[in-house]
């Protein structure tokens, strides 16, 4: 599944999407890769919903158990200049990758995308959700 400028992005919490808490998460994540330079790729998980979805069906689609979500689309993460991973699992799980290393001004930017907050229509509690192929 692959998105279209127009699509839906979540993060789900309510508090997830602050300017410090983008920051720490994207520093804690922060994955090795291998490339030519060996620098570390920084960047934070959200969903990302295929063409023509509300951000509650994007929502719903992430089975994920946060009572809250906020969205955005990905017209404008890509036009305040942020890279989204092309790679997304059946759920549109993905990254928002963020400059290496991420500034308060960086993740501020991105937090203010960000503004929308809704409640979770499809709050799946932990011990019940299902991925393919897990039963």
């Amino acid at each position: 599944m692959w998105a279209e400028q127009g699509s839906y992005v979540v993060r789900y919490g309510e508090d997830t999407s602050t300017p410090h808490e983008l920051r720490e998460r994207a520093l804690a994540h922060c994955r090795k890769i291998y490339a030519k330079d060996g620098r570390c790729e920084y960047g934070i998980s959200v969903h990302v919903g295929p063409p023509g979805c509300s951000p509650d069906e994007v929502a719903a689609l992430g089975q994920r158990p946060n009572p809250k979500y906020r969205y955005t689309t990905l017209r404008a993460i890509r036009e305040a200049g942020f890279e989204v991973s092309c790679e997304m699992d059946d759920y549109g799980h993905t990254n928002v990758f963020l400059p290496n290393p991420p500034s308060g001004v960086d993740c501020a930017r991105l937090s203010d995308l960000f503004t929308y907050l809704r409640n979770n229509p499809q709050r799946t509690p932990l011990h019940l959700r299902v991925r393919p192929g897990s039963r």
